[in-house]
C-alpha cells in the first residue's frame, strides 16, 4: 500500500479494501500514523513500524466481529463493542503519541453500532485515530462517511493460495535449520515461479512471520526478533516483485537472509 504523510491522514479514515487484505492494509496505514521517525509515511524499519506491521503494537487496537457458540463470526458487531471503544478512547496512549483503532469490515457495524460511534468520530480526543475498513462504503451511514476521509487501498494484503503457504512452510523450515545446500536446491527447483505465484509466496512468508511475532501458529524455530527482520525483507522483495524483478533473482536474494 502507498505511504501517506501524517498530515494527509485525518483522525478518521474509511479504508476501502477487501476483507482478505483489509487487516494488512490497515496496519500499513497505522504505521504511517504512528511512525516517530518520518512525517512522510512509515519508515518501515523503526521499532514502531515493525510492531505495527505485525499487529503487536500496544497502541493499535484491531476490532473484529464477535464469534458465536460455534466459533463463527456473527453477522454484525455488538453495539457493546463500540461502546467499549468509546469508553477506552479517552485513555492516553501507552507508548506512541497516538492510539489507532482499526475496525475490520466496518460495513458490518449495523445502524445501532454506527450511531453509537458518531459522537466519537465527530469529537475525538486528539490522540486517537480511527480506520474503518470496508469493501462497501455504501453500507455505511452518510453521517459516518461525512466524518471520515476515504482512502482506497491497493489490493496487496497477505492473501495467498494453499500451495504458496506450503512453499512458505518449506522455506522457513529450511531457513531455521540453516540448511544452506537444501536452500540452494529450493531456489533452483522453484526458479520458474511466475510473478503472480511469487507474490503469493512472499505474502505467505509475511503472514507466517507475523504469526510468529504474535505467538500464533508454527514458529519454525525462528525468534520473534528474527521474524520482525524477515518481515521487512519480504516486504522489500514484494515491492521488487511488483515491478517484475524475476522470481529467480528474488529467490537468490532469499538465500542470503
Amino acid at each position: 500500500m502507498n505511504r501517506y504523510p501524517r498530515n494527509r491522514i485525518s483522525h478518521a479514515v474509511i479504508l476501502i479494501s477487501s476483507p482478505e487484505s483489509g487487516r494488512a492494509n490497515a496496519l500499513s496505514l497505522a504505521a504511517d500514523i504512528l511512525c516517530p521517525e518520518s512525517s512522510e509515511g512509515a519508515c518501515g524499519v523503526c521499532d514502531t513500524c515493525r510492531k505495527a506491521a505485525s499487529g503487536v503494537h500496544s497502541d493499535i487496537y484491531i476490532i473484529d466481529r464477535p464469534l458465536d457458540d460455534k466459533g463463527n463470526k456473527k453477522k454484525e458487531y455488538a453495539v457493546e463493542q463500540i461502546r467499549e471503544i468509546v469508553r477506552s478512547a479517552y485513555v492516553l496512549p501507552n507508548e506512541a503519541s497516538k492510539k489507532v483503532y482499526i475496525i475490520l469490515e466496518a460495513d458490518r457495524l449495523g445502524i445501532p453500532g454506527q450511531n453509537a460511534f458518531l459522537k466519537l468520530l465527530e469529537e475525538p480526543p486528539e490522540f486517537d485515530s480511527f480506520i474503518l475498513v470496508s469493501e462497501r462504503k455504501d453500507k455505511l451511514l452518510q453521517t459516518v462517511v461525512s466524518r471520515c476521509t476515504t482512502i482506497t487501498a491497493e489490493q496487496t494484503g497477505v492473501t495467498f493460495s494453499e500451495e504458496a503457504g506450503i512453499k512458505a512452510d518449506e522455506f522457513l523450515s529450511l531457513l531455521s535449520e540453516d540448511k544452506a545446500l537444501l536452500l540452494a536446491d529450493f531456489a533452483s527447483d522453484n526458479s520458474d515461479m511466475t510473478t503472480a505465484f511469487c507474490a503469493e509466496f512472499l505474502s505467505a512468508l509475511i503472514a507466517r512471520c507475523a504469526d510468529i511475532c504474535i505467538g500464533k501458529g508454527t514458529s519454525y524455530g525462528i525468534s520473534t526478533e528474527r521474524a520482525f527482520d524477515l518481515i521487512e525483507v519480504f516486504r522489500r522483495l514484494s515491492a521488487f516483485n511488483s515491478v517484475n524483478v524475476s522470481a529467480k533473482s528474488i529467490l537468490a536474494y532469499l538465500m542470503t537472509v
